[in-house]
């Protein structure tokens, strides 16, 4: 087994639903961490979310950034089964910053 370290970055340029990161086949992941920094003037929400098959599983649901700061949304590691996806969706589209570390085990 081989792991490998990542951090990615994301910029929310809608308030649709955006996917961060997908596990690929054959792949077991470990959600190290993922900040989501309000970079607006106004509070903005976020939903952080799983989706396994057709099902979303939220970890954060209407979580509130007020402005300016930075919320930690993972602060303990989540595992992701291959094929699993992760999803974010803000309020108010150009407003959040994400940054998400992972490790993924093949």
């Amino acid at each position: 087994m081989a792991d490998a370290f990542y951090s990615d970055l994301f910029k929310l340029t809608t308030t649709g639903a955006t996917t961060l990161y997908t596990t690929p086949a054959a792949t077991t992941t470990l959600i190290k961490s993922v900040y989501s920094a309000n970079i607006d003037t106004v509070s903005v929400t976020i939903d952080l979310y799983i989706t396994r098959g057709a099902t979303n599983y939220y970890i954060i649901k209407n979580g509130i950034i007020p402005p300016q700061t930075t919320l930690q949304i993972i602060t303990e590691p989540i595992v992701l089964e291959a094929s699993d996806v992760l999803v974010a969706q803000a309020s108010t589209a150009f407003a959040i910053d994400i940054t998400v570390s992972y490790m993924e085990r093949t």
